[in-house]
C-alpha cells in the first residue's frame, strides 16, 4: 500500500520526488509508517533519494498500474529490481545450477550479511519478498528459480556481416538500430504512461510540423481545440531567440 501511495504521490505531483508527509496523506496513515520502509527501499533500488524526498523507480509505477487491474500479478512487475539486490544475488546463480531447501537458502544468505541466528525472520522476509515478485518459487521446503517471461518485445536482430570496403572491413548495421532517438514518459494519474521517441537531430521546423500534426490529430480523434501552449509552439512570431529570450510576443 505505501508503495503504491508513493507512486500515486509523484504521479499528483507531475511525476516529481516526493516527501513522507505526502505519501502518509494518500496512505492514511502515520508519517513514520512511511520513513521506516524507506531505507530498505532506498538500499534495494525501489526509491532513490533526492535531497529529503524519494523519486519511485520506474517499475514502482508500473507496479501501481498493473495492481489497477491485476493485484495478483502487479508485483512481479518489480522483479527486475529485486533481482539486483544483494540477496538476489546471493542465490540465483546457485538455483541456476540446481534447486534449493530453504534452509540451504537461510544459510547462505546469513552468510552474504553475516547474521545471527536471531536475524531469521528478517532473512524469511526476504525469502518471501523474492517468491512475491516472481524471481523465485518456494514449493514446501523447496526453493528453485522462475522461469523468466518472455520480453514485451522482440530483440534486436544481430549486426549485419563486415563488408569489405576499400580493403577495410566495416559492420553495417541496418538503419533501425541507430539510436538516434530522445525518449521520455509522460506518466498519467490512473493510467498507462505515455512514452514520446523524437530523432535527436530534428531542427525548429520539424518541431513546428510535430506541433502542427499534434494539434490536428487531437481536432480530429477527439473534437477539442489544441491548449493555447500548443499552438504557440507552432507560432514563429513567440520564438525564444537571442533577440527575445523570454518568448513573450512583442
Amino acid at each position: 500500500m505505501i508503495m503504491r501511495a508513493a507512486a500515486k504521490a509523484s504521479l499528483s505531483a507531475d511525476g516529481k520526488s516526493v516527501a513522507n508527509g505526502d505519501v502518509a496523506r494518500i496512505a492514511d496513515i502515520h508519517i513514520s509508517s512511511v520513513s521506516v520502509c524507506n531505507p530498505f527501499w532506498v538500499d534495494i533500488g525501489l526509491m532513490s533519494r533526492d535531497g529529503l524526498k524519494l523519486m519511485p523507480h520506474a517499475a514502482v509505477f508500473e507496479y501501481d498500474q498493473a495492481a489497477e487491474w491485476n493485484a495478483e500479478k502487479a508485483p512481479l512487475k518489480l522483479a527486475r529490481v529485486f533481482e539486483g539486490t544483494w540477496f538476489a544475488k546471493a542465490i540465483l546463480p546457485r538455483l541456476a545450477l540446481r534447486s534449493m531447501t530453504r534452509a540451504e537458502v537461510l544459510e547462505v544468505l546469513a552468510e552474504e550479511c553475516r547474521a545471527p541466528k536471531e536475524f531469521q525472520p528478517q532473512l524469511e522476509l526476504l525469502i518471501e519478498y523474492m517468491r512475491l515478485v516472481g524471481v523465485i518459487i518456494v514449493d514446501g521446503s523447496n526453493v528453485t528459480r522462475a522461469k523468466a517471461e518472455a520480453p514485451s518485445t522482440p530483440p534486436l536482430p544481430p549486426p549485419a556481416p563486415a563488408v569489405q570496403a576499400g580493403g577495410e572491413s566495416k559492420i553495417v548495421q541496418p538503419p533501425h538500430q541507430a539510436d538516434n532517438m530522445e525518449r521520455f514518459s509522460i506518466y498519467l494519474p490512473g493510467k498507462a504512461k505515455v512514452t514520446v521517441e523524437i530523432p535527436k537531430d530534428i531542427d525548429k521546423d520539424d518541431w513546428i510540423m510535430v506541433a502542427d500534426h499534434l494539434a490536428g490529430y487531437i481536432r480530429r480523434w477527439k473534437g477539442w481545440r489544441p491548449t493555447p501552449a500548443l499552438k504557440d509552439a507552432t507560432d514563429d512570431d513567440n520564438d525564444v531567440s537571442a533577440n527575445n529570450p523570454s518568448g513573450v510576443p512583442k
